[in-house]
């Protein structure tokens, strides 16, 4: 569901944007993330909400999405965090919809860590630095 403020919704009508999706009718445009039809520096802003782990080379989707992002252009790229997992769980030999769900409860492909997910961010090009993070 998306809720948007009138203020919000005249400013989202003054923005050039794209939609990009695989599978659905409704996007601008159906691509593949690890394989976007954009050229480079392309995009200010990229909103990637909940995607990421869905796809099984992340990591590829990932260098897609830097080299299709302006240089100081900024991303948001949203994944399930568990705070309480110390390690990353991926398992890539699961590759049948109805076993993940039965391992993972949902249809992802990894759930992270949140050290795990800025390191694949940085490996990206996203991060030029990472600080290292206590824990509570």
């Amino acid at each position: 569901m998306l809720l948007l403020s009138k203020h919000f919704t005249r400013f989202l009508k003054s923005l050039d944007y794209t939609t990009v999706d695989l599978y659905s009718p409704l996007a601008d445009v159906k691509a593949d993330i690890c394989d976007l039809p954009f050229k480079e520096n392309q995009f200010d802003v990229i909103l990637c909400n909940h995607v990421l782990e869905h796809i099984p080379d992340d990591k590829k989707a990932m260098e897609e999405l830097y080299r299709v992002l302006k240089p100081g252009g900024w991303a948001i790229l949203q994944v399930p965090l568990d705070a309480l997992r110390l390690k990353t769980f991926q398992d890539d030999t699961i590759t049948d919809p109805k076993e993940r769900m039965r391992v993972l409860d949902n249809t992802i492909t990894f759930v992270c860590t949140e050290w795990t997910i800025l390191k694949s961010y940085k490996r990206a090009g996203f991060l030029r630095k990472l600080s290292t993070m206590e824990k509570n």
